[in-house]
């Protein structure tokens, strides 16, 4: 069995973001994973290190928990018409801001970690059309 790592989760996308991406058809390979086991009368979530093998795979969901370094080799370095991708800290609300333009002006998504943050703009750019998933 795989053990729980706890301090990971300020480093991974939440559950809601890693279930949206499988969804979308995203990759599942990541260093850790998010494991919802999910029977009568038991209810348990978190993050894992390391996939769980296929004994332990029959009883709950695996989503991968991507980290930002991971995001960041799946989102474009450039958007044709937009510009660079540049992802910054805000000093103000201590939030993450991502965009496709010096500004952050156009194409920018925001969320509290860096992160979530670059799992909200792949999603946005699944959802627009403007990324395809590889077959």
């Amino acid at each position: 069995m795989k053990h729980y790592a706890h301090d990971a989760i300020k480093y991974v996308i939440d559950l809601e973001y890693a279930k949206r991406l499988k969804g979308i058809g995203v990759r599942q390979k990541s260093l850790f994973y998010w494991v919802v086991y999910n029977a009568v009368n038991y209810y348990s979530m978190g993050v894992v290190y390391g996939q769980i093998d296929e004994q332990q795979a029959k009883f709950c969901e695996t989503f991968s928990a991507f980290t930002s370094e991971e995001l960041s080799d799946l989102l474009p370095a450039r958007l044709q018409g937009w510009g660079d991708l540049t992802c910054i800290k805000d000093r103000d609300s201590g939030g993450w801001l991502i965009g496709y333009d010096p500004d952050l002006v156009r194409c920018a998504v925001s969320s509290r970690s860096e992160a979530n943050t670059r799992a909200k703009m792949l999603i946005y750019l699944f959802e627009k059309g403007w990324l395809k998933i590889n077959q």
